[in-house]
C-alpha cells in the first residue's frame, strides 16, 4: 500500500499586494522534498492557494491519500464545506452575488484536487509548528529573490480589483524597474500613460520624496 503524503503550505506577501511567495514541503516516508517560488506582484491569498497548487502538482500517484496542512482558513473552509461546488454552479459568484477572487487559481486547485483523496487540514501559524515555520521561511525567503516571476492571473487583472486603471499593457511598452521589491511601472508608447496599483503609487512617492 503507498504511504500517504503529508504536505504543509503557506504563502507571504510583502505589501499585500506586493512581492509574494508560496513555499510548500512534501513528505512521504522517509522521503522530504521543499518547493518555493516568488512573484513580483501578487497576494497573500493567491500565494496560499499557489502553494497548494505547485504541492498537488507533484503528486503523480492517482487517488494518492494526502493530508495537506495549511493555515489558511479560507482554502480549508472552501474545500471542505463545499463552497467551491457552490462557486462553480454560481457562475463564479458567492452568496452573495459578487464575484469570486482569485477564480483562476481556484479552477486550477479543483483540477488538481479531484486526482487525490485530499483530507485539508487547519493549523495556528506562527505557533511553533515545525513544518508550518518552514513554510513560512521559505515562502517569505522565495518573495525576497531577485528572479521574481509574473503572477499573470494577478497582473493581468484576471484576479485584480485594485488595479487602478487597466490590466498590465503589450511587452513592446516601455517598462521602467525600480523600488525596494523591484516593483514593475509601465508607459504606453506614445500615450505616456503610467498604470499603477495602488501599491505602486505608495511605492512610487515613497522613492520620490527621497529626492525632495
Amino acid at each position: 500500500m503507498t504511504k500517504e503524503v503529508i504536505i504543509y503550505t503557506d504563502g507571504a506577501c510583502f505589501g499585500n499586494p506586493g512581492a509574494g511567495g508560496y513555499g510548500a514541503v512534501l513528505m512521504q516516508g522517509n522521503k522530504r522534498k521543499e518547493i518555493a517560488q516568488g512573484y513580483r506582484h501578487t497576494t497573500n491569498n493567491r500565494m496560499e492557494i499557489l502553494a497548494v497548487i505547485k504541492a498537488l502538482e507533484l503528486i503523480k500517484t492517482p487517488m494518492q491519500v494526502i493530508k495537506l496542512h495549511t493555515d489558511s482558513k479560507l482554502i480549508v473552509d472552501t474545500m471542505t464545506k463545499g463552497w467551491l461546488q457552490k462557486w462553480q454552479r454560481n457562475g463564479w459568484r458567492k452568496a452573495d452575488k459578487t464575484l469570486v477572487l482569485n477564480k483562476d487559481l481556484w479552477e486550477r486547485l479543483a483540477i488538481e484536487n479531484s486526482k487525490f483523496k485530499v483530507e485539508y487540514i487547519w493549523v495556528k501559524g506562527h505557533a511553533g509548528i515545525e513544518e508550518n515555520e518552514r513554510c513560512d521561511v521559505i515562502s517569505k525567503n522565495a518573495a525576497e529573490m531577485s528572479d521574481l516571476l509574473l503572477d499573470e492571473g494577478y497582473e493581468k487583472g484576471n484576479s485584480s480589483p485594485s488595479n487602478l486603471f487597466e490590466p498590465i499593457v503589450k511587452e513592446e511598452d516601455k517598462q521602467i524597474w525600480f523600488g525596494e521589491f523591484g516593483s514593475k511601472f509601465f508607459i504606453k508608447n506614445g500615450l505616456n500613460k503610467i498604470i499603477l496599483t495602488k501599491e505602486d503609487i505608495k511605492e512610487l512617492h515613497i522613492e520620490i520624496t527621497k529626492f525632495l
